[in-house]
């Protein structure tokens, strides 16, 4: 991957309602800090029984910053069904992480959509005003069903803070059906992890003849970033304890017809290259190649 040192946001909204189209002015973020030494800066402390629900819900560790990738203002979140990573910035998630068991996949309340804004955020986030006419959906990152065994788990997932601008063909299609899928074969292991996120990228910084150093992408709002493509990195631990990891990288756009899941499917290090952090950081050397450097198989249900 090219040494990239900046990311600008040319955010110029192009989804056009009947009449008119919005837009918004440039911007610029830096994607790598100047020295290896810059530490995000995060405006929540965890409580040690908030860290304690964070160890349940993320594989192997809280994802960690990688030195040198400046991520702006963050927050966390932790709930009994999620935690997050928001970014004030971007006002989304830079990644969610969930726990699936498969007892949890056979019982579900009704889903009643009740989206809003996210009252633990003290500093910029996502308002429902912000995805009104923009064409976007507002898209889960952990996904209502798989909270569903849970009425008050169920309402929390509907927090804007969980979401990110998704087109409609892409949310209700191709990451739909991915969702569904992890439920899968979440109910053939003993115990899932997914960690799911929003990236910005451009596939023409991965050559020296295309890559100039910034990436394009839009916002909606006031500055609700919608990503260029979403992530999906599943952990399963089996009966006999063994444990598996496959990433799913979805560019947030209609899919070719026809496609296979397989194709979507990168190693966790990839992402992690692309994203600025460590997502497993608990991992032993020999577990980390293993699980992060290769790409995962697959498993057709």
């Amino acid at each position: 991957m090219n040494q990239r040192l900046a990311i600008v946001a040319t955010c110029v909204l192009l989804m056009c309602t009947l009449a008119s189209c919005a837009t918004h002015a440039p911007v610029k973020r830096m994607e790598r800090a100047q020295h290896s030494a810059f530490q995000a800066l995060q405006g929540t402390e965890l409580t040690a029984a908030q860290i304690d629900k964070v160890d349940e819900l993320c594989p192997f560790g809280m994802p960690q910053h990688v030195p040198g990738w400046d991520h702006g203002f963050t927050e966390f979140v932790v709930r009994d069904g999620y935690a997050l990573e928001h970014s004030g910035q971007y006002r989304i998630p830079l990644w969610v992480c969930e726990r699936l068991v498969p007892e949890h996949l056979t019982s579900a309340f009704p889903r009643k959509d009740h989206f809003r804004a996210d009252p633990e955020l003290s500093g910029p986030r996502a308002e429902l005003g912000d995805y009104k006419g923009s064409g976007y959906a507002r898209g889960h990152h952990a996904p209502a069903e798989d909270q569903a065994w849970s009425k008050r788990l169920l309402d929390e997932s509907f927090y804007l803070s969980n979401m990110s601008p998704q087109l409609g063909g892409f949310n209700s299609g191709v990451w739909s059906q991915l969702e569904k899928r992890v439920r899968l074969m979440a109910a053939d292991s003993e115990v899932t992890w997914v960690i799911t996120g929003a990236l910005l990228y451009d596939p023409d910084e991965e050559h020296a003849a295309t890559a100039d150093g910034w990436v394009e992408y839009f916002t909606i709002g006031a500055g609700v970033a919608v990503p260029t493509h979403l992530f999906k990195i599943v952990v399963s631990q089996k009966g006999n304890g063994d444990v598996e990891a496959v990433a799913f990288v979805i560019a947030n756009a209609k899919p070719p017809s026809p496609y296979a899941y397989a194709d979507f499917i990168k190693p966790v290090r990839w992402i992690e290259e692309r994203s600025g952090f460590d997502f497993m950081p608990e991992l032993e050397p020999a577990q980390s190649q293993r699980l992060e450097a290769t790409a995962g198989q697959f498993a057709q249900p």
